[in-house]
């Protein structure tokens, strides 16, 4: 009932609520103005912006490409659909600084502006349960580059025949990454060379031995950030971050950054769908889902998180099993159980608490 009847002059969207649905809609016919916090934050951000989406990998991505450009010494405002919202740090924002954003399908919906540069990891069918159809999602995802200059900047996956077609409408540059052919513009895999290509020739920018994050995604995920960033990281700070930037310097990164990384309640963790939004994602063949989410926990104790004796596992969505729960469990010092696989089935929180153990893509 809160909706109804609204009478503001302007009402924020959060970025869950549709905005089609008939509250808003009649509130707008009064005359509300209807907008988002995202929106307005690109209305009046006073730097560039570079904003990455798309079904899987986005959240790895942006970090990538955040610690990679203060690497090189730039300011960097982390946000969007991570880290807390910047609208209101905008006073502290200088037009040198750069903001790198995570942007969902729903904070795209209505966004009638685009970054300077843009990012699209891969696209799947996926929130089906919000979007009327894989073609409004897609429409969604597009604005990302849709409001973009001829001067501006769009990343696609080759090896991805959603944004191989999505390529076609960017009205800027477009350039790509590929881990199965070499691409005229962007960034590819030649045997275990990370090459960069451009109207100034191609270099090896590294090696996929440097990456220690573990899994190909990842390495899809650098190349990803690599053409994005492309002349304003040098290349031995993108193989010196590389070398050194594993799984737990991902976690703690996102932390420092605000990003609710994850709860217990007792002696329950309650691992949502959040974290893999995209089924394909878990039919990858190294099962990496699996490793990250028992790292992810064992990490939380690393952080100072409580992580003692049995520990439950309430999730939804994820295709895990009790026997590879226990066996990689037993180097972490606990035992891990899946006791739900529904999220109405999940301990209930509050306060402080988190409502889901948030696993980047």
């Amino acid at each position: 009932d809160y909706l109804k009847d609204l009478t503001e002059d302007v009402i924020f969207r959060t970025p869950g609520l549709r905005p089609d649905v008939p509250e808003l809609a009649a509130a707008v016919a009064r005359g509300s103005a209807l907008t988002s916090e995202m929106e307005v934050f690109f209305q009046v951000c006073p730097c560039e912006m570079i904003a990455v989406t798309g079904s899987d990998g986005k959240t790895t991505t942006t970090t990538i490409i955040a610690k990679l450009l203060e690497a090189a010494g730039r300011t960097v405002h982390l946000g969007g659909n991570i880290g807390r919202p910047l609208l209101c740090d905008t006073p502290d924002i200088a037009p040198t600084d750069l903001a790198v954003l995570e942007l969902s399908s729903f904070q795209l919906m209505t966004m009638d502006r685009s970054p300077r540069i843009a990012v699209m990891t891969n696209l799947s069918p996926n929130h089906l349960d919000v979007h009327k159809s894989y073609g409004e999602y897609i429409a969604a995802k597009e604005n990302i580059f849709t409001h973009q200059t001829a001067r501006d900047i769009a990343v696609f996956n080759a090896d991805n025949e959603a944004t191989v077609r999505c390529a076609e409408k960017a009205p800027g540059r477009v350039r790509w990454f590929s881990r199965r052919k070499e691409v005229a513009d962007g960034v590819f895999l030649r045997g275990t060379s990370i090459v960069c290509r451009g109207p100034q020739g191609e270099r090896v920018v590294l090696d996929t031995a440097d990456i220690k994050l573990p899994g190909v995604h990842n390495i899809e995920n650098y190349m990803a950030a690599v053409a994005a960033v492309d002349g304003m990281v040098p290349d031995e700070a993108i193989r010196a971050f590389a070398r050194t930037f594993g799984f737990l310097q991902e976690v703690e990164y996102l932390h420092s950054r605000g990003l609710a990384l994850g709860g217990s309640l007792g002696n329950a963790v309650v691992l949502d769908e959040q974290g893999v939004v995209n089924p394909e994602g878990l039919r990858r063949p190294d099962e990496f889902v699996r490793h990250k989410m028992l790292d992810f926990v064992g990490d939380m104790a690393m952080l100072g998180m409580p992580l003692q004796g049995a520990f439950e596992v309430h999730c939804s969505g994820h295709q895990l099993n009790n026997a590879f729960l226990r066996r990689l469990s037993e180097e972490r010092g606990a035992y891990l159980e899946i006791v739900s696989l529904t999220r109405e089935s999940a301990p209930a929180y509050e306060g402080e608490a988190f409502p889901a153990m948030v696993v980047p893509a």
